[in-house]
């Protein structure tokens, strides 16, 4: 171990007396030799500086380690580096050092390991008679020496002085080598370890470490190339790793052609081994410039991954109510795909129960038609009376659209106008025009008989015109003898029923028109239904006379627009 100069100093001055004047004076500490803590004074205790500066492993100078080198690698204490890759070697050696730091094997009890030829021989028993210091004779020692003397010749005799201008002591030149400070480019050496260039050639130490002097030293991988300093290496020299190398390829410590089998990524490759150069493909997670650096034709945000039907990577996107096609099968927004979208707000009357529906890039909503689809008797605005809430507002038939009142007046049996009856005919009968007729044979009673008395009076004081299916009075074979009209109803409200009845009547302020209840609003508020100026004739596109009152067709602005007008059927 390597003492600091300081201390050695120190402890050569002490040991000659010290006083003013002496060689104390060559402390190092600037204080003029008093040792009372100048800039440079000698660590407290006499500790020694660990001295790693451009070492990567080896001793360093105080007992400890500049660093450990990785398996299959060695250190080259003179350099400080770790070196190429080591094959063990315990060829016929059962002990000792197989050449790569590592070992051969250890020995039984009662024998020692002849680290020469690597052989187990009996033990050793160790000599430190007559010694202070040094080798005890089996690998042991015989005791260390003060800070202010050193060993030779297993005795503890006083240190050399490393500035004393003379070569002394254990140094290889004038103050240097040995202990003291390694010696400089063309002093005298006994080791590497003796220069501060790490090579001890020929008895000389070697010049400093270069990329250009011919020589395998410093950081270099081997010779004036590789390590951070140099130039890369040329395919077969020595590296370390693929920086080390021109090629940017280290394969068993040793710079090789690129290839595309060599587990490298280098020469323009897209990720190792794949794409660029290479004909292979990348798998998947790999990393890719386009498509056609994967496998799988799918490149995402430089990652190669699996392609799904939308050309793009992970499982295909799910179908969702936007108005687009998200799973890429050419539909957007499939009902049996995005599902039902909740209820709608509507849920009284005809909407109860109603779903929203997909309107595209709008989502989910309830529509008029999202309703009418859900129940066709549904309306926005309630203008049926159907006993139904068509509206959903939770009210049903409300006044004054739904006021009616029943008449029956002259009527035995049919529609009472409000969706009432006036009564049942008797089994055999039928009703015709509010009236039961009988359904006897014609002329099967000659006494009471239409038998070619149609559309007038009867035998027998009953009547065969159209008129006593409303006032009575028919003959009991009318129907069979003359041509009855069947009235139609269907879908109409009110108006003329085809058979000179009607349908229904409306609600006071209201016409009928197409067999349906209108409002008034006033006169021509509906531009393209309207009596304005046509009273009493044809209006715009309906009726403005009296007779449209019969047939169902009048405008619904007619009693605005005309006046109301009571039928004369007297």
């Amino acid at each position: 171990m390597r003492r600091p100069f300081a201390v050695l100093l120190l402890a050569c001055a002490c040991s000659l007396g010290g006083g003013a004047g002496s060689d104390a004076a060559l402390a190092t500490d600037g204080s003029g030799g008093d040792g009372t803590g100048g800039p440079d004074s000698t660590p407290e205790g006499g500790g020694c500086v660990p001295d790693c500066e451009g070492k990567g492993c080896g001793d360093d100078g105080c007992g400890g380690t500049c660093g450990k080198c990785p398996n299959g690698m060695v250190c080259n204490e003179f350099l400080g580096r770790c070196m190429g890759e080591c094959k063990p070697a315990c060829g016929g050696r059962e002990c000792g050092d197989d050449g790569c730091g590592g070992s051969c094997g250890s020995c039984g009890a009662g024998t020692v390991c002849d680290d020469g030829p690597g052989a187990c021989v009996a033990g050793c028993t160790p000599s430190c008679a007559g010694k202070d210091c040094g080798d005890d004779g089996c690998g042991g020692g015989c005791g260390t020496c003060p800070l202010d003397k050193q060993c030779s010749a297993s005795k503890c005799v006083a240190a050399a002085s490393c500035h004393n201008g003379k070569k002394d002591g254990g140094e290889s030149d004038v103050d240097c080598g040995g202990g003291c400070d390694a010696c400089q480019y063309g002093m005298a050496c006994g080791s590497g370890a003796d220069c501060k260039s790490g090579l001890c050639d020929g008895g000389f130490c070697g010049s400093p470490p270069s990329c250009s002097n011919s020589t395998q030293d410093g950081l270099e991988t081997d010779r004036d190339c590789g390590g951070k300093d140099c130039p890369p290496c040329t395919n077969g020299q020595a590296c370390f790793q693929h920086s080390d190398c021109l090629s940017s390829t280290c394969t068993g410590s040793r710079c090789t052609e690129p290839s595309c089998f060599d587990n490298v990524w280098n020469q323009g490759e897209v990720d190792t081994d794949c794409a660029g150069p290479c004909q292979a493909r990348c798998p998947d997670g790999a990393r890719c410039v386009g498509s056609n650096d994967c496998r799988g034709k799918s490149c995402v945000d430089g990652t190669c991954c699996k392609q799904n039907a939308c050309g793009t990577c992970g499982d295909t996107p799910a179908e969702v109510c936007n108005g687009k096609d998200d799973d890429c099968d050419g539909s957007a927004d499939e009902p049996a795909e995005v599902g039902a979208g909740g209820p709608c707000p509507k849920q009284t009357g005809v909407c109860k129960g109603s779903q929203k529906s997909c309107h595209g890039a709008q989502g989910w909503a309830c529509t008029a038609a999202t309703y009418g689809a859900h129940a066709g008797a549904y309306q926005a605005d309630e203008t049926k009376c159907d006993s139904l809430d068509n509206d959903c507002d939770g009210q049903t038939d409300e006044a004054p659209l739904c006021s009616c009142n029943p008449s029956c007046t002259n009527k035995k049996c049919g529609d009472d106008g409000c969706g009432g009856s006036c009564g049942s005919c008797p089994a055999g009968d039928q009703c015709l025009g509010g009236q039961c007729v009988g359904g006897a044979a014609c002329g099967a009673n000659p006494a009471k008989t239409c038998k070619g008395k149609c559309g007038g009076a009867g035998t027998g004081g009953c009547q065969c015109d159209a008129l006593c299916a409303f006032v009575g009075g028919c003959c009991p074979d009318f129907n069979d003898c003359c041509d009855v009209c069947q009235p139609s109803c269907s879908g109409r409200e009110c108006g003329n029923d085809g058979c000179g009845g009607s349908c229904g009547t409306c609600a006071s302020g209201e016409t009928c028109s197409g067999g349906q209840c209108v409002g008034g609003g006033g006169c021509g508020a509906n531009q393209s239904l309207t009596c304005k100026g046509a009273c009493g004739g044809q209006g715009v596109g309906c009726w403005c006379d009296s007779a449209c009152i019969s047939k169902g067709d009048c405008c619904p602005d007619r009693v605005d627009c005309c006046g109301s007008c009571k039928p004369d059927c007297g």
